[in-house]
């Protein structure tokens, strides 16, 4: 009869602790929906594009004169030199 009375109370506090467990992950679950939906508004899918974006227009060509270089000026009356940027 003991042995009875205590495998019952095992029983019970294990599946007690088995629903606190699962109401407690519930709750969690619902905790991060909640967080998502508070800036779902802020992000919302993006459309899609009907026609490309316009390109921007360089009168002179992406780079300018010199191309991928930028004219560097070490020091006041001494040439230029060029290095090149990507």
């Amino acid at each position: 009869m003991n042995a009875v009375k205590l495998s019952c109370l095992l029983l019970c506090v294990a599946v007690t602790i088995w629903n606190v467990n699962a109401v407690s992950d519930q709750q969690e679950e619902e905790r991060e929906i909640r967080q998502k939906r508070q800036f779902y508004h802020r992000y919302p899918p993006p459309m899609p594009l009907r026609m490309p974006p316009p390109r921007p227009f360089y009168p002179q060509g992406r780079y300018g004169r010199y191309g991928r270089y930028e004219v560097i000026r070490p020091m006041a009356r001494y040439p230029g030199y060029m290095r090149p940027y990507f």
